[in-house]
């Protein structure tokens, strides 16, 4: 399956084809002026950063660096523990111009697949690494400052010992419940922990779930959450 979709005047295809346990996609970005591959710039430590969402509750979450190809393309593998619709966000910077992100749906199994529903909430835990976001009131249209506090959870102790992972000591994607709207953002400062804030800035009212992704002792750990926006 082949599919195109424009980032502020650079085209991206996108190919999904079917493997034994999830897909393979390969991406071609287009100049728009030159009609050949885009030249592109290493941003933190990699040329694009690949997110894949969906799912029941939208519990599949995977965030990907692809390899570049000789013929300029960018490949892939996609583990996809279950079937049904799913969003690919492509993010990449052209040579001499600004950060872009591309997006495209696709579907695993049957062609008609459903919505995922409602974001589910889940575990805060991973790899013994427990958060915890600070509650406030999240409004729409305006910059929201969320901020992750993280904590041993076997001595309780605050971690402060995060790692560089991509360039940076964390990062969060950010998805609409309706898979629409997403959004890659790091840290506002470099602390290596306890406590990691990001600025986001939430389009419109509604459910969205979070991603935040840590590295500590050489593993990375991913912790989803989910938030209400209001408007």
């Amino acid at each position: 399956m082949a599919l195109a979709v424009a980032a502020v005047g650079y085209t991206v295809e996108m190919r999904v084809t079917r493997t034994v346990d999830g897909v393979r996609l390969r991406l071609v970005i287009t100049d728009p002026m030159t009609h050949a591959p885009a030249s592109r710039v290493v941003t933190h430590d990699t040329p694009m950063h690949l997110f894949v969402v969906g799912g029941s509750g939208l519990r599949v979450f995977r965030h990907e660096q692809p390899h570049e190809q000789r013929d300029g393309s960018f490949v892939a593998d996609v583990a996809l523990p279950e079937s049904g619709l799913y969003m690919v966000f492509a993010e990449f910077t052209p040579n001499g111009g600004a950060p872009q992100m591309a997006q495209q749906a696709f579907t695993t199994g049957s062609p008609l697949a459903g919505r995922p529903g409602e974001p589910a909430d889940e575990s805060h835990l991973s790899n013994g690494i427990r958060a915890t976001v600070t509650p406030s009131e999240i409004k729409s249209g305006s910059l929201t400052t969320l901020a992750f506090d993280l904590a041993d959870d076997e001595s309780g102790a605050p971690v402060g010992d995060l790692e560089l992972n991509s360039g940076a000591l964390a990062h969060l994607f950010v998805v609409s419940a309706d898979l629409t709207e997403g959004q890659h953002l790091r840290p506002v400062d470099d602390r290596r922990g306890p406590r990691v804030s990001f600025a986001p800035i939430f389009p419109r009212p509604g459910h969205y779930k979070l991603w935040l992704q840590v590295q500590r002792a050489g593993r990375v750990v991913t912790l989803p959450f989910v938030v209400d926006v209001r408007e």
